[in-house]
């Protein structure tokens, strides 16, 4: 498993990939998975979605929370980078390619969720402070049912109808939830679980997957009617956006060091894209998960 795991963090970009292609080739085949991964309110990539919250609570430690403690000014910086440059950036950005209202509330959802597990996969691969990486992404995601809906109902309340309460207990149910279920996995069951650590972060890679292909599936017909260079030019800027702005502040104002660099700039510039698509299929059906699988 550990050679499975390995092969999984080094390609991951060229799997995603993959399976976004598949999403876009099959998408019946995908739709019909999807349509049986229900469980309460969650179907389809939001249940997947949960499941690699669950493996992500089952990594987190006491270290994780002790290095949050002793390292507060590195923690918080991440966090405003994350909910400040990413949001206040698809909004200007959005304006700057003229998206219409849709593309642009996709974009911004896009910008106001938390950093995507895959950036901590990217820390490591980059030789960053992974810590760092996987403590931010955990603080960030458990600040989301707050953080989330509000960026949004401030930069996109005027172009959908936005429910702060229903995207926040959206958010509750399908992140932090599960991650408190793993947590509680790992504390009932330490043993197994630091056992067979590769196979819940395998799961959870599997999980990433499977979201992205099933969002691009629900979305296949509108993606490949619609012309996507521009939408896919102000995605693209809207990662470089996040990456260069959150560089220049770790580097050169704050002096971070260079594996702490790493570590915040790949965390701001990567999004939870499979979150953002979720919270918007429910807010506002399939134009937005158009504009944000495109984006995404």
């Amino acid at each position: 498993m550990k050679k499975v795991r390995a092969f999984t963090g080094k390609y991951l970009t060229v799997i995603i990939i993959v399976f976004t292609a598949l999403g876009l080739a099959v998408p019946s085949f995908w739709n019909t998975i999807s349509s049986h991964l229900v469980l309460d309110q969650l179907k389809g990539a939001g249940f997947v979605l949960s499941i690699c919250m669950i493996c992500m609570g089952t990594t987190l430690r006491g270290e994780d929370v002790k290095y949050v403690l002793s390292h507060p000014v590195n923690i918080v910086t991440g966090i405003l980078m994350q909910y400040i440059i990413m949001p206040v950036g698809a909004l200007l950005i959005a304006k700057l390619f003229h998206l219409d209202p849709i593309m642009t509330f996709g974009l911004i959802v896009l910008g106001a969720v938390p950093g995507g597990v895959a950036s901590n996969v990217f820390t490591f691969m980059a030789n960053g402070d992974v810590a760092l990486s996987i403590s931010t992404t955990m603080c960030t995601t458990l600040l989301s049912p707050v953080l989330t809906p509000a960026f949004v109902k401030l930069f996109a309340g005027e172009l959908v109808q936005v429910s702060f309460l229903t995207m926040s207990l959206q958010i509750m149910e399908q992140v932090v939830i599960p991650i408190f279920i793993g947590v509680g996995l790992h504390a009932l069951a330490k043993r197994f679980v630091e056992k067979n650590v590769d196979g819940f972060s395998v799961l959870s890679t599997v999980c990433v997957c499977l979201a992205q292909a099933m969002v691009v599936a629900g979305s296949a017909k509108a993606m490949l009617s619609l012309s996507v260079i521009k939408p896919l030019l102000a995605a693209f800027v809207h990662f470089a956006f996040g990456g260069i702005v959150a560089f220049v502040i770790c580097n050169y104002v704050i002096k971070m060091g260079d594996k702490r660099t790493r570590a915040l700039t790949l965390e701001t510039a990567i999004q939870n894209s499979g979150l953002a698509a979720t919270l918007s299929n429910n807010v506002a059906a399939e134009q937005v998960t158009k504009g944000l699988a495109t984006a995404a």
